[in-house]
């Protein structure tokens, strides 16, 4: 399965390790019906659907700078094109 790693502008600390890539891969119809029928809001359906793209826990998306989150959209989009 395709992925792309994305450095982040601004590493974080989660759980006593210090991460400064992710890895992201494709996504499929079936993670974005998941994220669609949470019931939470769309910023929370997409953070999650993100943590399950970068194999990473919601808690921890919310650890990201907002400018490497942008990036995780963009490469999200990226994947749509």
């Amino acid at each position: 399965m395709s992925t792309t790693t994305i450095t982040l502008a601004f590493p974080i600390e989660y759980k006593g390790e210090t991460v400064s890539e992710l890895s992201m891969r494709r996504p499929k119809l079936k993670d974005q019906l998941r994220s669609m029928t949470s019931g939470k809001s769309d910023a929370e359906s997409e953070k999650d659907l993100f943590a399950n793209l970068c194999e990473q826990a919601p808690d921890f998306m919310d650890e990201l700078d907002l400018s490497d989150y942008q990036q995780v959209q963009n490469t999200f989009r990226s994947f749509l094109s």
